[in-house]
């Protein structure tokens, strides 16, 4: 819209895209995703190159391009990472350690998004609620009709976790928080206060001059000179070249 005057629909976002076979307003919502980035990827590089920034975009393209295919990984304590796992009592975490592992061999099998097969929200009120009968668990909100055919499965689950004995029960451990130099601290400021200046400068957002996992590595490393801050993990060529100088000052 703002670079070549069209507006896209957002119509179809929604609709079920594993349905076949499409429709054709499916397949026009479909191209135009692609259709303008040929005059896109042009207008918006001539803007870059003017800007001297174009090799900016190149090397973190190339990065990306290196990244290994991400793969699904089955970690056991992944449950615990859900938005409001860790506020559950442990008969609780257990259903929803359960429940969990269940949906993700259930989106294994059925190779889809394991949110598509039961969302967190859900997957929270089971683990809370513990339905005994079908009944109980078609009234939990986010379980939908669909689901009636997986109840035996999901009241399995439920009811492994009500049998554990207490000693069995999983327990959270709490770690401490990581103690940060004072002197590491301030060049963490340091640094915020830095790119905020910059982002305003360059009319960039701050996370692109330079995202928290830099601020930490750099305000950790303290590189003295241009060889050192090319040891920071992920910091680029293009950082160094263009803000190296400011960089050194921030941290010193």
């Amino acid at each position: 819209r703002d670079e070549l005057g069209v507006a896209l629909t957002k119509d179809n976002q929604k609709d079920d895209w594993s349905r076949r076979p499409l429709t054709p307003g499916q397949e026009a919502y479909a191209l135009a995703d692609v259709l303008h980035l040929v005059e896109l990827k042009a207008r918006l590089s001539e803007k870059l190159a003017a800007a001297g920034r174009l090799g900016w975009l190149e090397e973190e393209c190339e990065a990306v391009a290196r990244l290994e295919p991400a793969a699904r990984k089955r970690d056991p304590l992944t449950y615990l990472g859900l938005k409001g796992a860790r506020r559950l009592p442990p008969r609780a975490l257990a259903a929803l350690r359960e429940l969990h592992a269940w949906r993700e061999r259930r989106a294994e099998e059925k190779d889809t998004p394991p949110f598509k097969i039961l969302g967190n929200e859900a997957l929270l009120r089971l683990a809370e609620l513990r339905p005994r009968d079908a009944a109980g668990l078609g009234a939990v909100p986010g379980v939908l009709p669909r689901l009636q055919r997986q109840a035996g499965e999901l009241l399995s689950a439920v009811r492994r976790a009500e049998d554990l004995p207490e000693s069995e029960l999983p327990q959270l451990a709490r770690s401490p928080r990581p103690v940060v130099e004072d002197a590491v601290r301030l060049r963490v400021e340091r640094l915020k206060a830095w790119r905020v200046r910059k982002g305003a400068e360059l009319q960039l957002d701050v996370s692109v001059v330079l995202p928290q996992r830099l601020i930490d590595r750099l305000a950790e490393a303290r590189p003295r000179d241009a060889a050192g801050l090319a040891l920071v993990e992920g910091l680029r060529r293009w950082r160094v070249e263009a803000f190296g100088a400011e960089l050194l000052a921030a941290v010193s």
